[in-house]
């Protein structure tokens, strides 16, 4: 929510070169990542499910890919516009960035059950070494 709101009010990203749509997403990944150890001090706590305290992991993956992506793509446009063309690499490390970032938000969302129980497993192994 806080990340639409702001995206609307900021200028355009080819005015700005895409530094304002950088900065909040970075902002949004640290907070995923502290939202991500406040979760896991729950898992410890076993007041937490570790399945959601690795969405926020996920999460924080994700925002970094889009982070990565955004310099990538606005100069991208901006060449493309001016000079109707973009070269092979950056549409490669934009495609491969994207699959990341695509294939996080599916594990995130739709996570199959052998990676929940692996999630699980590492978990209760973690917590009974700590116990013993």
């Amino acid at each position: 929510m806080l990340f639409a709101v702001g995206v609307r009010l900021l200028k355009p990203a080819s005015r700005t070169g895409g530094r304002d749509e950088r900065l909040l997403g970075t902002y949004l990944v640290l907070e995923r990542i502290s939202a991500y150890c406040n979760a896991r001090k729950r898992v410890r706590l076993d007041i937490g499910d570790p399945i959601v305290a690795n969405r926020y992991l996920l999460w924080g993956m994700f925002g970094i890919f889009q982070v990565v992506c955004s310099p990538i793509i606005v100069p991208m446009y901006a060449g493309c516009e001016a000079n109707r063309h973009s070269t092979l690499g950056t549409d490669v490390a934009l495609g491969i960035f994207e699959i990341l970032a695509a294939s996080i938000t599916c594990l995130a969302f739709f996570a199959p059950s052998f990676y929940c129980n692996w999630i699980e497993k590492g978990t209760s192994s973690a917590n009974a070494e700590k116990g013993s």
